[in-house]
């Protein structure tokens, strides 16, 4: 079957159809981006977090084993 020829202000209308999809689509992307820059900001600062707590957690064995040291049986 053939299709009649589409008028030019059929294809503006597609053509702007189209356009508005796509912004759309790219306005989500965007957020979706802003939401993963985000996370990683996030997961960077509790790497930070966990990193410092292991080395106060370490100075502190260092004590305890210092102290323990001073104990005779």
């Amino acid at each position: 079957m053939r299709r009649k020829p589409c008028s030019g202000q059929e294809r503006a209308g597609v053509i702007a159809s189209v356009v508005r999809e796509q912004s759309t689509t790219t306005v989500h992307l965007n957020e979706n981006l802003v939401t993963i820059a985000e996370i990683a900001s996030q997961s960077t600062s509790g790497a930070e977090q966990i990193s410092n707590a292991a080395t106060e957690l370490n100075e502190l064995v260092g004590e305890l084993q210092a102290a323990v040291g001073n104990f005779r049986i």
